[in-house]
C-alpha cells in the first residue's frame, strides 16, 4: 500500500529473538529489502510477500507482512554492525491452517 511493488530477500524463517531489553521477538519470515534497504513502510501490513518464480515458474504467495523494524533499532542479527531494517511476516500456509482456510488461486 504504501510502497508500492518491492524486492527482498527472506533472510531467515521462524526466528525467535530477545533484544539487548530482554524484548521477546518472534517471526516466520525475516525480510530485508534489496540493497539493505526497508522492505516495507508504514501502513504496509496485510500485504502480500509473494516468492518469485525460478525460469518458468509462477510466482507463489508465502506470507504477509506484519511489521518492521526500520528505525526502531531493535533487532540486530549481526555483531560488530548496526540494527538493520528488518520486515517480519507471518507464514501465509500458517495463517490458512490456523484460520482453517484454503487459498484458490485461479488463471484468470
Amino acid at each position: 500500500r504504501s510502497f508500492g511493488h518491492t524486492t527482498g530477500t527472506v533472510m531467515a524463517y521462524a526466528l525467535e529473538y530477545n533484544d539487548e531489553k530482554g524484548i521477546s521477538f518472534f517471526t516466520d519470515l525475516l525480510v530485508v529489502g534489496e540493497n539493505r534497504q526497508t522492505f516495507d513502510l508504514e501502513g504496509d501490513s496485510g500485504s502480500l510477500i509473494i516468492l518469485t518464480g525460478q525460469d518458468s515458474e509462477k510466482p507463489r504467495p508465502i506470507g504477509i507482512i506484519w511489521g518492521g523494524t526500520a528505525n526502531r533499532g531493535r533487532l540486530k542479527l549481526r555483531c560488530d554492525h548496526g540494527p538493520e531494517n528488518w520486515t517480519s511476516g507471518v507464514d501465509l500456509g500458517r495463517l490458512l491452517d490456523r484460520l482453517e482456510l484454503d487459498l484458490i488461486i485461479t488463471s484468470s
